[in-house]
């Protein structure tokens, strides 16, 4: 194996998620009686098994309702919670701990050892004295030396019956920067389901809110036409604009996100829409969760 191959190899690795341990905290009594725990996870394997090696980062905080409704609804909104994990599929049927072991051991192995394969060409090379260029092989330890994945969730809101989290996942597999992505959800503790926006809109709601949202990013990209945001703002498409259903609920309105290079190019981030239940109002369908909370 070429040493040029290692850079390129190591773009495509995948965080390696072994050896899991749960910490849980104390359990804590919210808002509305749901009582909640979590698990933490903070691993650095080493490639190799070697010390001496490279090691990549593994750090989990996975907070999640425990008690405070009977046992099927508190196992409902486990898997609500489980389901909603970013970049991840196929743990919706699993408990937090399983998920946190799934996550801890699927497919570990196999990319475990592709980075130990790039590891033992290196040595391989450098036995033989193989290897073309130093600073190649420094730039590919580096790259498998900040290989890392950070997940956690948060409790955004806990209050009138809803629950609003929010989980947050960074990765890193090589290149100029690390890749975040932003998964707000939402659950009705009273149904014990999840909330989508057809859960709190009248039927023909999307183009009324679709206009509140580029109207929103009009001015916070400070421009007065919205063709602008495509030739001034990044944006990629005025009509891919449209409500994504990754929205938070809060006591005075609802925040859309959008995720890096979902509406625009990776400098304009993650974008963040605002929207006060005062210009929700006339959306809001008559039965909607988030009636109390706007008035």
């Amino acid at each position: 194996m070429k040493p040029s191959k290692y850079v390129s190899l190591a773009f495509f690795l995948y965080i390696i998620l072994s050896l899991f341990s749960c910490n849980p905290k104390e359990a804590q009594t919210s808002e509305s009686g749901i009582r909640f725990d979590s698990i933490k996870i903070h691993h650095t394997p080493h490639y190799l098994n070697d010390p001496s090696k490279p090691s990549f980062n593994v750090r989990i905080d996975f907070i999640y309702p425990v008690a405070g409704l009977d046992a099927e609804r508190i196992k409902a909104i486990q898997k609500i919670f489980v389901r909603n994990i970013p970049g991840e599929e196929g743990l919706s049927n699993l408990t937090p701990l399983e998920a946190a072991n799934t996550l801890a051991s699927r497919d570990s192995a196999s990319f475990k050892d592709e980075g130990d394969e790039i590891l033992k060409a290196m040595m391989e090379q450098e036995k033989h004295n193989e290897h073309e260029d130093d600073k190649e092989i420094d730039l590919a330890l580096s790259v498998l030396s900040n290989i890392h994945l950070t997940l956690r969730n948060d409790i955004l809101f806990n209050n009138n019956n809803i629950i609003s989290c929010q989980w947050n996942r960074e990765t890193y597999y090589g290149g100029a920067h690390c890749s975040r992505t932003y998964k707000f959800f939402n659950i009705n503790l009273v149904t014990s389901t999840q909330l989508t926006e057809k859960d709190i809109f009248i039927d023909d709601y999307q183009s009324t809110l679709t206009r509140i949202i580029i109207s929103k990013l009009m001015k916070q990209s400070n421009v007065k036409d919205a063709s602008a945001l495509e030739e001034e703002a990044c944006y990629f498409s005025i009509e891919e604009i449209t409500p994504n259903n990754n929205f938070s609920i809060g006591k005075d309105g609802l925040t859309f996100i959008y995720n890096e290079y979902e509406i625009a190019c990776y400098a304009a981030g993650v974008i963040k829409v605002f929207i006060p239940y005062t210009e929700l109002r006339e959306i809001l369908s008559s039965d909607s969760p988030l009636i109390p909370l706007s008035q």
